[in-house]
């Protein structure tokens, strides 16, 4: 561990990872009590929704609500978001959606992370993510 309490990523990939395991992937400079966030959930029954990105999205009541209705081997932080290989994020009204999720789903669903800090969001993972935003998503036509 460093001085400044990060964990270096010794695999030459120059990633830097906190002590909990999650690295810094984006930043979204915009006013927080603008913003909103959409948090997947882990299974089925998990919480899934789309919150204020001031609030903080449901968490378990208990150990055995974690286990039944979360993800057990990662809990959430006590403020801001974790979706389980999928957030996005509506930086203000009318802006452009931007999504965050797993690179190889089919391999390794990692979480990911939005809190705000004063004027921004800060996005995080414990693994690796791809970005898209809504001016690269394609729809469908009818």
């Amino acid at each position: 561990m460093d001085a400044d309490g990060l964990v270096r990523d010794h695999a030459g990939m120059g990633r830097t990872y906190g002590v909990d395991g999650f690295r810094e992937v984006a930043e979204v400079v915009c006013d927080p009590a603008r913003a909103l966030v959409f948090e997947h959930g882990w299974q089925s029954w998990s919480p899934a929704g789309l919150y204020r990105a001031t609030a903080v999205s449901p968490r378990p009541s208990g150990p055995l609500h974690q286990t039944m209705v979360y993800r057990p081997e990662r809990p959430a932080p006590g403020a801001g978001f974790q979706g389980e290989g999928l957030v996005a994020v509506k930086p203000e009204p009318g802006a452009e959606v931007r999504l965050w999720s797993a690179l190889r789903p089919e391999r390794d669903v990692c979480s990911i992370r939005v809190k705000a800090v004063a004027d921004r969001l800060i996005v995080s993972a414990d693994g690796a993510v791809t970005e898209t935003s809504t001016s690269r998503l394609g729809y469908a036509s009818s």
